[in-house]
């Protein structure tokens, strides 16, 4: 599978940036994961199953 030119530059800009500033690298806050398992927590997912027309 081929990356999207527009998520590989972003992907790069990114890395660069890590390099650039390791210091501004900090762990997500455990209130923060708390946040996003609650709201995705009873969302049934298959990553194996194609998108259909309508979620493109």
């Amino acid at each position: 599978m081929e990356a999207h030119p527009s998520v590989s530059r972003t992907l790069e800009l990114l890395a660069a940036d890590m390099n650039s500033h390791p210091e501004r690298i900090l762990p997500v806050d455990t209130c923060l994961v708390a946040r996003i398992i609650s709201l995705v927590c009873q969302v049934d997912v298959d990553l194996n199953t194609p998108l259909s027309a309508e979620d493109e």
